[in-house]
Formats: C-alpha cells, structure tokens, sequence
C-alpha cells in the first residue's frame, strides 16, 4: 500500500490488480472512440469499486464519522500513458529516452481507486497503519483483500453493461445521422 500527498492532506491508496480473461471485453473496447472508451472504464470502474468502499466504512473504527465519510472513489484519466509505454520500452532495450514521443492517437488509461483522508480526516493513514504508540486498525486493505473477487465479477458485468450500452449509442447515432 502506497501513501501519497495530495493538496496537503495524506490520503491511503489501495492495491493494484491486474486482469486476466477479460479478452472480448477488451476486444470491443478497441471497437469504441477513446474518449467513450475512457468513460466506459470509468463508470465500470467506479460500480465495481462501490463494493470495497462500503466494506470498508462498515470496518473502519468510528469516533466523529470524520474518517468514514472520507472514503470515496476517485478516478483519473492517465493522458501521458503512451509516453510512459514508450519511456519504459526504451529504458528496457538499453536506448536513451531523450526525444521520445507519446504516438499520436495513443490510448490513455484510467486509474479508479479508493481513497481515505482529506481535509476532515487527516488521521487516515495513522488509523490504517499505526504509529510508535499506536497499533494499527487496518480498514482498506482488509476491505479490498475481503471483496476483491467480488469486484473482480462486478468489474467484468459493469464492463459488458457499459460496453453495450456504448455500442447502442453509438449504433443509434449512426442510424440517425444516415436518416437526417
């Protein structure tokens, strides 16, 4: 688990998972415009990820409900994702990285997480891990240790909703542009 400041409060970020079996799904992803496709995975990524912030408001210890009302879904779109591709693959094979260049057209990623902390709930990270004086009472990690199969399945069922839902739009818009 990652810390990371953020507009001078700590806020906790929880794991990464990596997806398997989720080829047709990708597949009809690269069928839709990049900037749908960004959408898609977002809303998909926040139905799913519903699941690990509720686990873990119901684990957190609650004092002034401060802290449990701090944890919420954020998410980003990672426009630079095909420099960093291009970066890496270079520092890989041994060749200099100056004058390296994002392809145009490169699809950027989205990250959707769930965060805790902020403005009214600085102590987030010290709850979660500790102090010298204090044992830890861990919430997010368990809460997405706990649920993580189940957001694996929702992710994959938001994933085909969206993506049809796309698709119908798409299709429909086509249909009325042929017409008019």
């Amino acid at each position: 688990m990652a810390r990371k400041r953020f507009g001078g409060s700590n806020r906790i970020h929880v794991g990464r998972a990596q997806l398997q079996g989720f080829d047709e799904l990708a597949a009809a992803l690269a069928s839709l415009s990049r900037g749908v496709e960004r959408n898609v995975l977002k809303r998909a990524g926040v139905r799913a990820m519903g699941i690990v912030v509720e686990r873990a408001q119901s684990l957190v210890p609650v004092r002034t409900g401060a802290l449990r009302g701090s944890i919420m879904i954020e998410t980003k779109t990672l426009r630079d994702a095909g420099f960093r591709a291009a970066w890496a693959q270079a520092k890989r094979e041994g060749r200099s990285t100056r004058g390296i260049r994002a392809e145009k057209g490169a699809k950027g990623s989205v990250r959707v997480q769930v965060v805790a902390g902020g403005q009214g709930a600085r102590h987030a990270t010290l709850i979660e891990f500790g102090t010298s004086k204090m044992a830890a009472r861990p919430f997010l990690r368990p809460a997405f240790d706990n649920t993580s199969n189940m957001v694996l399945s929702s992710l994959y069922d938001a994933l085909g909703t969206e993506i049809d839902k796309a698709v119908k739009r798409r299709d429909r818009r086509a249909a009325a542009k042929s017409r008019g």
